[in-house]
C-alpha cells in the first residue's frame, strides 16, 4: 500500500476499512453490502455505532450510538438536488456531491471542511484525495459519513489503486 497522507483509510477485507491519522487508528468501518447498515467501531469500544439507510431508494442515513441513541442524520435538501443536510453533535452541515464524484462537507458558513474524491496521476494511477481544512478538527464519524457515500465508487477501480491516498490541506 502506498501511503502518502497523514490521514488515510486502510482496506482490511471486503467491506472493511480502518481510518488512521498519524499512524493511530481512529475507527473501523464495516459494510455488509446485503444490508442497509454500516457498523463503526471506535478504538477500545466493542459495541458498534451504526449508520442505517432508511431505504434503498432514498439517500437518507441515520447514525446511532451503541445504545441506540440517534446522533446523526443526513437527508436530501430536496428531491432533485445533489446536497444532503447533515445534523451531527447539535451542528448543521451540508454534504454535496460535485462533478467528478467528489463528496464535500461544508459548515453552515459554506466553508469546506472535508472532501473525498478521485484523482488520476499518470505515474501512480488513480488515488483518493482527502482534502482537510487546515486547522479544523473533523470528528471520525464525519469521516465515516463521507466514506459511506464515497466508498461505493472505489469498486470501479483496480484493487491496487484503492489503497492510495493523497492528503491536501485547504
Amino acid at each position: 500500500m502506498k501511503k502518502t497522507a497523514e490521514i488515510y483509510w486502510k482496506p482490511q477485507t471486503a467491506g472493511v476499512y480502518q481510518l488512521y491519522q498519524h499512524g493511530e487508528q481512529l475507527l473501523r468501518w464495516e459494510n455488509d453490502y446485503g444490508k442497509r447498515e454500516v457498523r463503526l467501531f471506535l478504538p477500545n469500544n466493542e459495541q458498534p455505532y451504526k449508520f442505517v439507510r432508511k431505504s434503498w431508494w432514498i439517500s437518507t442515513l441515520e447514525g446511532f450510538t451503541p445504545n441506540g441513541k440517534k446522533i446523526l442524520e443526513a437527508k436530501p435538501k430536496n428531491w432533485y438536488g445533489s446536497t444532503l443536510l447533515v445534523r451531527y453533535d447539535h451542528r448543521s452541515y451540508q454534504l454535496k456531491i460535485t462533478t467528478g464524484g467528489k463528496w464535500a462537507l461544508y459548515d453552515v458558513h459554506n466553508t469546506l471542511l472535508l472532501s473525498y474524491g478521485m484523482v488520476y496521476e499518470p505515474k501512480t494511477g488513480t488515488s483518493t484525495r482527502i482534502e482537510l481544512a487546515q486547522g479544523r478538527e473533523v470528528p471520525p464519524l464525519l469521516h465515516a459519513l463521507l466514506w459511506t457515500y464515497y466508498e461505493p465508487s472505489l469498486h470501479e477501480l483496480d484493487p491496487a489503486s484503492q489503497a492510495q491516498f493523497i492528503l491536501s490541506q485547504v
